[in-house]
C-alpha cells in the first residue's frame, strides 16, 4: 500500500496513458498544475485512498480522459466542475462514496458518457433531457443522494430515470 503525495512525484510522466493508484492510502490534493499535464490519460483510477479537497477545473485540461474513478475518496468536498462538460471523450464517470455536493445537470455532459455513479453524495441532479433524447446510458446514482433527480422546476422525475437505466 503506497501513502503520501503522489501527483507531484509524477508529474514529469506526461505520457502515461492509464493511472490505476487506486485502493492506497495517498493523502493528497487533485493539484491542478499537475493535471495540465496529463493530456494522454485515457483512464484516472484513484478509487479508495484519501484524496482531499475538491476536484479542480483545469481536470477538462485532460482531454482523452475516458475513464475517471474517484469514489470512496471520502474527503473530497465541493461541487462537480462545470469544465468537466467539454470532455467529450469520457465514457465513464463515478464519483460515488466522496462528499461532493451541489447541482449536477447531467444533461450538460458529453454524449460519450455511458455510465455514471454519484451514489452516496449530496448531488442534485437534473436528468429529464436524458430521456427525452434517449441516451442509453446506465445511471447507478440514485441511492443515498439528499434530493435524487429532478426537472429545473424542482419536480421529482423518477419516472425519468427509470427509463433511461
Amino acid at each position: 500500500m503506497f501513502t503520501g503525495y503522489i501527483f507531484h512525484a509524477i508529474s514529469g510522466l506526461n505520457g502515461l496513458e492509464v493511472v490505476d493508484l487506486g485502493y492506497n492510502s495517498f493523502n493528497d490534493t487533485l493539484y491542478t498544475s499537475s493535471l495540465d499535464t496529463f493530456t494522454k490519460i485515457t483512464t484516472l483510477n484513484l478509487i479508495r485512498n484519501d484524496f482531499n479537497g475538491t476536484i479542480p477545473d483545469s481536470i477538462s485540461s485532460m482531454t482523452s480522459l475516458v475513464s475517471l474513478d474517484l469514489s470512496g475518496n471520502t474527503n473530497l468536498i465541493g461541487s462537480v466542475p462545470l469544465t468537466m462538460t467539454s470532455m467529450l471523450s469520457m465514457s465513464s464517470l463515478l464519483l460515488n462514496d466522496t462528499h461532493i455536493n451541489g447541482v449536477f445537470d447531467l444533461c450538460e455532459l458529453s454524449h460519450s458518457l455511458k455510465f455514471i455513479d454519484i451514489s452516496t453524495d449530496s448531488i442534485t441532479c437534473f436528468l429529464d433531457c436524458w430521456s427525452k433524447a434517449n441516451r442509453s446510458v446506465d445511471i447507478s446514482f440514485v441511492h443515498g443522494n439528499v434530493s435524487v433527480c429532478s426537472s429545473p422546476t424542482g419536480q421529482p422525475s423518477s419516472q425519468d430515470w427509470k427509463s433511461v437505466v
